[in-house]
């Protein structure tokens, strides 16, 4: 049986409660399907440093390219609105045919 990379998500609450970070969507989503970052980051193919980043808001993953929002998409079998962070960005989304 493979072990998982990373903390689990008990200890990575604890993290951004002692930081003052709150728990983005796509972290939401990625614990709820059961993957680690690393098992996110071999299923969409992107480097668990990137995946890191958007999920400590170090860099907000609605400016990530499309490409990258289309690899998680895919990897969590959700749609892009599930993992962006904006509202207006959501909605302008929503207005695409």
């Amino acid at each position: 049986m493979k072990s998982k990379k990373g903390m689990s998500p008990v200890q990575a609450a604890k993290i951004r409660a002692k930081k003052g970070i709150a728990e983005t969507k796509l972290q939401r989503l990625r614990v709820k399907k059961g993957m680690s970052q690393y098992e996110l980051s071999v299923a969409s193919g992107m480097p668990t440093r990137r995946i890191q980043y958007y999920e400590q808001q170090a860099g907000t993953i609605n400016g990530a390219r499309l490409e990258a929002l289309c690899r998680l998409s895919i990897a969590l079998d959700c749609k892009l609105e599930d993992i962006l962070e904006s509202n207006s960005l959501i909605e302008k989304l929503r207005m695409t045919k």
